[in-house]
């Protein structure tokens, strides 16, 4: 049984690292934002994929609106569902244009965790996770959703996260998915990192090295694109190559889709820099996309969650038509 609670009672205002971040429009009540409302707490729910592993999430039905639509969160690298800032944020967006909300976790939350699946006790997370795998994540929370009768799906994902959506979409799009939202999506491409950072090449001959050795399962210390611990192969899968370059598969995504960044990680960063122009590019050619920077906004929205979810509510809209 859910609970309910005024809006303005929860406020948000942490980091991503879960610190507070003062001084921002973050730290406003959702009254403030959005203006108060009933809304459910919601119901910590599971999901297992067709490999066996079972997979963890938060489940908040909409109070009003249509019940047979959801919005499904995705969070990046080593992140979680249960991450505050942005998801508190979003939810109340998606919630005033009549969305359910789920949260989930796929097979990469966190930095490491052991797991159960088909396969027996597995080492999972940001450290050792293959990003395909992902496919198979979410296939498994669309099937749960539809076990809920909902019928209408959109995916929003945030950085690592959002390639995943975008990944799914363009190769194992499931039925019910009607729209995908892209925040902070990068271009992961080996040639391009090769290219601006030599920390990166030397990272990425041990990465080889280990592999050829039969050591793909050992832990390298990662540097560049940010630093984590990850292991030889996950590191390989990710940035060995060009198979998560978002530019190469965008166009193949058979729903509408938003593509959302920051006007400061597009200007510092090499995994963003010109991917807006790029992706208007592609949707000059006739693919369906629509792209949106917020002003001054980094990589996290930091100060910037109620511009963000102001740029969402007319993409929804676009989304549903």
């Amino acid at each position: 049984m859910s609970e309910t609670r005024d809006a303005g009672q929860s406020c948000f205002g942490q980091s991503p690292a879960g610190e507070e971040a003062p001084g921002n429009e973050n730290q406003k009540c959702w009254g403030e934002l959005y203006g108060a409302y009933e809304f459910p707490i919601g119901a910590l729910v599971r999901a297992v994929t067709d490999d066996g592993l079972r997979l963890e999430g938060f489940w908040q039905p909409c109070p009003h609106g249509a019940p047979d639509r959801a919005v499904v969160f995705v969070h990046g690298a080593g992140s979680n569902f249960y991450s505050g800032g942005m998801w508190d944020a979003l939810s109340g967006v998606f919630h005033q244009a009549g969305y359910g909300v789920l949260r989930i976790n796929t097979r990469g939350h966190d930095g490491h965790y052991v797991a159960r699946s088909a396969a027996g006790v597995v080492r999972m997370g940001a450290a050792y996770e293959c990003v395909a795998d992902a496919v198979r994540d979410l296939a498994a929370w669309c099937q749960w959703l539809e076990e809920q009768r909902v019928r209408r799906i959109v995916w929003v994902g945030h950085s690592l996260g959002a390639i995943k959506v975008l990944y799914a979409g363009a190769y194992a799009p499931p039925s019910a998915v009607s729209g995908i939202i892209a925040l902070s999506a990068p271009r992961l491409s080996c040639r391009l990192y090769q290219e601006v950072s030599p920390v990166f090449q030397a990272t990425l001959l041990e990465a080889k090295e280990r592999a050829a050795r039969g050591e793909g399962e050992s832990l390298i210390e990662s540097r560049f694109p940010f630093p984590m611990l990850i292991t030889a192969a996950s590191f390989l899968d990710k940035y060995g190559g060009e198979q998560y370059n978002i530019l190469t598969f965008t166009h193949r995504i058979p729903v509408k889709t938003a593509l959302i960044y920051g006007e400061l990680e597009v200007a510092d960063n090499p995994s963003f820099a010109g991917l807006p122009e790029a992706f208007q590019e592609q949707a000059r050619g006739g693919v369906r996309l629509r792209v949106e920077v917020i002003s001054g906004a980094d990589h996290f929205y930091t100060g910037r969650f109620e511009a963000l979810g102001e740029r969402i509510k007319p993409l929804l809209q676009w989304i549903g038509t």
